[in-house]
């Protein structure tokens, strides 16, 4: 398991940069897609879009420096329980309940390959 999770790692980091790039460069074009409406300030979209490509980059700092995943569990399981909270009390759209569950999905592959990898082969 050792060697998966930092091919899984490297992924995380990069699916988190390029969710970030492409809020940040695309916005409402990126909202248009998923059937929402234009968000007219742009801010939103640079802010939501730098926070994910910063995100990218301290999962890989961490992970190089420490071998520690703990930053992609903290934010994973965080954004499955706000998706989901959003999903059941406010926003009942198929696309953020889906969200919510890559992101739980995403943290329970990363903990199950770092666990393992604790384990002497």
């Amino acid at each position: 398991m050792k060697r998966l999770l930092t091919p899984i790692v490297i992924l995380v980091a990069i699916h988190s940069f390029v969710i970030g790039v492409l809020l940040y460069v695309l916005g409402n074009k990126l909202f248009a897609l998923f059937g929402w409406e234009p968000v007219c300030n742009r801010f939103f979209f640079h802010q939501v879009g730098v926070f994910h490509v910063v995100m990218a980059g301290i999962y890989a700092w961490e992970y190089s420096r420490y071998h520690s995943v703990t930053s992609i569990l903290f934010a994973k399981f965080t954004a499955l329980t706000f998706l989901t909270v959003e999903y059941l009390c406010f926003t009942p759209e198929i696309s953020i309940l889906l969200a919510g569950l890559g992101d739980g999905g995403i943290g329970v592959i990363v903990a199950f390959c770092h666990r393992r990898s604790m384990k002497p082969e």
